[in-house]
């Protein structure tokens, strides 16, 4: 009795040359006697290769411009077909089909190819993110910083009480008006009403003075700085990491071996950068607080 089997797997995926051997090499035992292959292979550059070899595959230059995207494998033996699929264009997947004649054989051909398969299926948390997942995470965070940085503008702004009293403590007299109206009462045949109207006269000056005077704009104190400036630069960071440092489907061969060796190289950079950046964050802000 024939059989008809699949399996999909929905995961980002890497695969290098001995991977590919060693899927086409177990699948290949499965089938049996003689066995007819092809390969087709999808490139960025809108190229389509139909190749008759698996070192066909592996030879392509897969360039920046040529960057493989899909590649299709296609195995026919005495046993049956096995068929497998690695699609990276849009939401990378895997998809494996077996036909045999068979049920129990197709049963073993998919459970054997589906243990090559699950080893090229990435680990990475942030590569199995969902791109539009992506985006609404660092959407999220990025209006998350805007807000905190607005609040702490607008804490600033406000007058505190101690603002809203600068001037109105400028209508009591200052230490020269006490001096010289305290002169002014020891004087012999001074009115007081002469002098109850000079201390008015002194407290309006003292508030046209102190209207006239420009205010000190409020400012961000360096606590607040050495805050803001490591958690923009782990947001920034994070936001790089998300977008460009982990591709979904990488076929590890050719000019892409040099590509995804320098993304990994870069990543473990920004890694690095941002606990960095949080430590020297928390330890600035502690000394800074001790300070205070």
């Amino acid at each position: 009795m024939s059989a008809r089997l699949q399996k999909r797997f929905e995961s980002p995926f890497i695969i290098d040359a001995s991977k590919l051997s060693r899927l086409r090499s177990v699948c290949v035992d499965r089938l049996g006697g003689n066995v007819d292959e092809q390969y087709e292979l999808e490139s960025s550059g809108g190229r389509t290769l139909k190749l008759p070899q698996m070192s066909d595959v592996t030879a392509f230059d897969n360039s920046n411009k040529h960057r493989i995207q899909q590649l299709s494998i296609f195995l026919y033996g005495d046993n049956g077909t096995i068929n497998i699929d690695l699609d990276g264009r849009h939401a990378p997947e895997i998809t494996i089909l077996v036909i045999g004649n068979e049920t129990s054989w197709a049963l073993d051909a998919l459970s054997t190819a589906e243990e090559q398969v699950e080893r090229l299926l990435q680990s990475h948390a942030i590569a199995r993110i969902p791109p539009h997942i992506k985006f609404l995470t660092i959407a999220f965070f990025g209006l998350l910083g805007l807000t905190t940085l607005l609040v702490l503008l607008l804490a600033r702004s406000i007058p505190t009480e101690s603002r809203q009293l600068h001037l109105r403590d400028r209508m009591w007299l200052n230490s020269n008006d006490i001096k010289e109206v305290t002169d002014s009462l020891n004087r012999p045949g001074v009115e007081p009403t002469s002098v109850l109207l000079d201390i008015h006269k002194r407290q309006i000056s003292n508030i046209m003075v102190a209207a006239e005077t420009k205010q000190p704009q409020p400012t961000i104190d360096k606590q607040t700085i050495f805050a803001i400036i490591p958690a923009a630069l782990i947001v920034a960071c994070l936001a790089y990491l998300f977008i460009a440092s982990y591709p979904r489907a990488v076929f590890y061969w050719g000019d892409a071996i040099e590509w995804y060796d320098s993304i990994v190289a870069r990543r473990k950079f920004i890694w690095t950068g941002i606990v960095i950046a949080f430590v020297v964050g928390v330890l600035v802000n502690l000394a800074t607080t001790g300070l205070n």
